[in-house]
């Protein structure tokens, strides 16, 4: 992997920029959902 870095260093960093972007928006989705859930979880035990 390192290698792959150090010999194709733009291509690596804009996959990697791109993979970055996703994991952030998985981590806004699923913050957003998972307070959503605990927030309903309440009313649904009633």
């Amino acid at each position: 992997m390192y290698h792959y870095f150090a010999f194709n260093r733009e291509s690596f960093l804009e996959h990697y920029h791109k993979r970055s972007n996703v994991e952030t928006a998985f981590s806004m989705i699923k913050a957003k959902f998972v307070g959503l859930r605990s927030g309903l979880r309440p009313l649904l035990l009633k």
